[in-house]
């Protein structure tokens, strides 16, 4: 029940999406056929029936400038990383998606299809996957074989089964191709959501392509065994409406022809992307079915969840000119179209003008030829005799073109300036005058931004559109791509990556000083961290594109060399530094699609010239004799100073010294003296109180 459900709902959107699809088909037949120059429909047999296919010329150069850009240079893709965790992981794959788009797809093959399609039908999707194709071998060994033959056969992914007699059977699977696709899908085949405005707003996206059974067959991890054997059954019981399957197009069978045998018939396939209630709880979920369609049946061939890692539709839609809320984008023709029915209006004129006129017919006065002479004439003879005197320019005259008023062409280069406008692909040098460009080379310049406006206007539509290619890329990468692959690919093996990162953390954070048991600890913490550092689940990057159109990369050219000259003086100033040119130069070299120049510039480290090395290394000598003379020589005088500064200061100090004991004898003798003075003092007062009392009342013990 649930796959019969699933089934109508297909069925549903499809013919749904079946009447915007029609139309769309229809407004797209009606660009190729102004761009190849069909017939209008409005032609004479007795005039001219000319188209003038100014689109196909017009379309032609933008299909090459519109290409060009992105083929310029082996790597197109930089990734610039988000966050300082992301700084290790960008290059890396970086690495890999430029490896992708120059190696392993044919990157001129896509981009010219890209705009070849949207150029002539206004849009163009790509359905984006991933290929990968193994080769599995067997051998069966004898037995004893050593141990370290076995060890070696299981590190090089090699799967070793010992059997019962003792031989042993090795079993290796070898990666042919591992990589991933981008596939231009034809406009018939694609059924979009009638009710979204953008890409964005989808709600499914279905596209059929033809398979046989024996395809089928041959991919069993892509098509259910027992859906194959029921398709062939249906194939069998309803052979005598073989054809009916291509009615909707007849790109692929539009003769009718289909193979008698069973396993080279062709099936319609559709692959169908959108949200279903696959576990029936009421909420959907994106899913990816697959049905086969012979005749009238349809059968489910396959269904499963979204499993592509970056959990959207692998489809991305490119448009030449975009449009206000609607998917399909505008073509060439439809914006000179008008020009286009102009041009051929006024050149099936002119050929019917120049036909109708008396161009090679001669004109003979009555009588001048005899009958002889006539058909001497005729005969185109070197002699031919005219019966008159006259000259022969008013006997025999030529007829010729008519004269066309110089209005036609005027008008003719006013139609051709109209369509150049509106495409931005002009003349070279159309409208510039000489004195002009001589006199102010900046205005030439000016002129030709502004021819290149349009032109870039619709190369970033297909730029947005690859970058989104490369987002899927790089999930897909992440999801697809083990260790060793890495290594093939871009030179880098992540566990020793990881290896140098670990050991690098535990040297700046000084782990081998911690004791043991903490050291052990940080160092799983420091593990961890590197292993979240190299998780490339969180990887968050912005793609940058390297390209531009040649109108652009002259002015940056321009540019770049006018800020040089500059910046040769100011180095010299010193205001800029010395690497800046260097810089400079490299900037020049990626303009000018030269990136491996780029690279050995920056790369590049001047070898000194020995001559010059060995003299800058004698001066050097000089200079540190001169610096060890004039060191010694100013310790030699600083010496002196110390010495005359402790002189001047023993001096200083004797001096106090010699001052303090001039003092202090001062200072005894005055005190003898103030001694000697109290001794006659005291004797005095005595003889004088001893007369005052006589001589037996002086006091016993005084």
């Amino acid at each position: 029940m649930i796959d019969q459900d699933l089934l109508d709902l297909i069925e549903h959107d499809i013919t749904g999406a079946l009447s915007p699809r029609n139309d769309q088909i229809g407004l797209v037949s009606e660009w190729i056929s102004a761009y190849d120059g069909a017939p209008y429909g409005n032609e004479d047999a007795s005039r001219s029936s000319i188209t003038w296919k100014l689109i196909r010329k017009q379309g032609e150069s933008l299909i090459s400038n519109l290409a060009k850009p992105f083929l310029g240079a082996h790597e197109i893709v930089d990734l610039a990383p988000l966050t300082d965790r992301d700084i290790i992981k960008t290059p890396i794959y970086t690495k890999i998606v430029n490896h992708f788009w120059s190696k392993e797809i044919n990157n001129n093959t896509l981009v010219k299809t890209i705009s070849r399609l949207a150029v002539k039908e206004g849009t163009c999707f790509l359905r984006i996957g991933w290929d990968k194709q193994t080769e599995v071998n067997k051998q069966i060994i004898p037995a004893g074989m050593p141990k370290q033959m076995i060890e070696r056969l299981l590190s090089q992914g090699a799967e070793v089964k010992k059997l019962d007699d003792g031989r042993i059977e090795v079993t290796k699977t070898t990666i042919l191709k591992n990589a991933p696709t981008a596939k231009p899908l034809r406009m018939e085949d694609v059924y979009l959501d009638p009710t979204a405005d953008t890409f964005e707003e989808l709600s499914f996206f279905a596209f059929d392509y033809i398979a046989t059974i024996s395809d089928l067959k041959q991919q069993p991890a892509l098509y259910d065994a027992d859906a194959v054997k029921k398709l062939e059954r249906i194939i069998d019981q309803q052979d005598d409406r073989q054809t009916q399957s291509f009615e909707e197009t007849h790109e692929y069978n539009r003769y009718d022809f289909e193979f008698q045998d069973n396993t080279r018939k062709k099936v319609r396939l559709t692959e169908y992307w959108g949200d279903y209630d696959i576990d029936k709880t009421g909420v959907n979920v994106p899913i990816m079915a697959l049905t086969a369609k012979y005749g009238d049946d349809r059968i489910l061939m396959k269904m499963e969840k979204n499993k592509m890692p970056f959990k959207q539709m692998p489809f991305i839609c490119i448009p030449l000119i975009e449009k206000e809320f609607s998917i399909y984008g505008d073509a060439l023709a439809s914006m000179i179209e008008d020009e286009q029915k102009f041009s051929t209006s006024i050149v099936r004129g002119i050929i019917d003008n120049m036909s109708s006129s008396n161009n090679g017919t001669k004109f003979v006065r009555k009588n001048a030829l005899d009958s002889t002479n006539f058909q001497r004439m005729m005969d185109n003879e070197r002699v031919i005799e005219v019966n008159t005197n006259e000259a022969i320019s008013s006997v025999i005259m030529d007829g010729s073109f008519n004269q066309l008023p110089s209005d036609v062409y005027n008008t003719l280069s006013m139609i051709e300036q109209q369509s150049e406008a509106l495409t931005g692909v002009s003349k070279f040098m159309q409208g510039i005058p000489g004195t002009e460009m001589k006199a102010a080379s900046s205005n030439f310049a000016a002129v030709m931004s502004q021819s290149q406006i349009r032109l870039l206007d619709m190369t970033t539509s297909i730029t947005n559109g690859l970058r989104k290619m490369f987002y899927m890329w790089i999930s897909m990468s992440m999801e697809y791509l083990d260790d060793e692959e890495i290594q093939r690919i871009t030179g880098i093996y992540l566990p020793e990556l990881k290896s140098r990162e670990t050991q690098r953390i535990a040297q700046e954070m000084e782990l081998d000083k911690l004791p043991k048991e903490t050291q052990d600890k940080a160092m799983m913490l420091v593990m961890k961290e590197v292993q979240d550092l190299f998780n490339m689940k969180d990887l968050r990057y912005d793609v940058k594109m390297k390209v531009g159109t040649d109108g652009l990369k002259e002015v940056k050219i321009g540019q770049l060399n006018m800020l040089m000259q500059q910046a040769g003086n100011l180095i010299q100033m010193g205001v800029v530094p010395p690497q800046a040119m260097k810089m400079l130069f490299a900037d020049m070299a990626e303009a000018m699609d030269r990136p491996d120049i780029a690279k050995l510039t920056l790369e590049y480290q001047p070898q000194p010239d020995p001559m010059q090395q060995a003299m800058g290394e004698a001066e050097l000598e000089k200079t540190k004799s001169e610096a060890t003379k004039n060191n010694a020589l100013a310790g030699n005088a600083a010496g002196r100073t110390r010495n005359e500064q402790l002189e001047a200061e023993n001096t200083e100090r004797n001096r106090g010294l010699e001052t303090e004991g001039k003092a202090l004898d001062n200072a005894g003798k005055a005190a003898k003296i103030g001694q000697d003075e109290t001794k006659v003092n005291a004797d005095a007062y005595a003889k004088v109180k001893g007369a005052a009392n006589g001589p037996d009342t002086k006091p016993k013990g005084t």
